[in-house]
């Protein structure tokens, strides 16, 4: 488990952390000032929540469980935030 996920997966912390990032620059970007309180509170329940996700599978060790997760919640993420970075550019 440890070997794959430090192979497959040296991303994850930075990803997580741009989720709190992505919602702080939405807030700033943002005129209304309920967004501004929304938008970085949302950036950091998706991280929290995308930390536990990934977590999860050293509690639950298979390697489908893993691959499943990496799969569903890694990739769209990572492909989100480089569609972002080039949209943003």
């Amino acid at each position: 488990g440890i070997l794959i996920r430090g192979v497959i997966a040296p991303f994850s912390q930075p990803l997580f952390s741009a989720m709190v990032g992505i919602g702080l620059g939405l807030a700033v970007r943002s005129g209304d000032p309920l967004k501004k309180i929304l938008y970085p509170l949302g950036g950091l329940l998706v991280a929290i929540l995308a930390h536990f996700l990934w977590n999860l599978p050293a509690a639950l060790p298979y390697l489908p469980v893993f691959l499943g997760i990496y799969v569903l919640l890694a990739i769209p993420l990572f492909g989100g935030v480089i569609w972002l970075v080039i949209r943003s550019s």
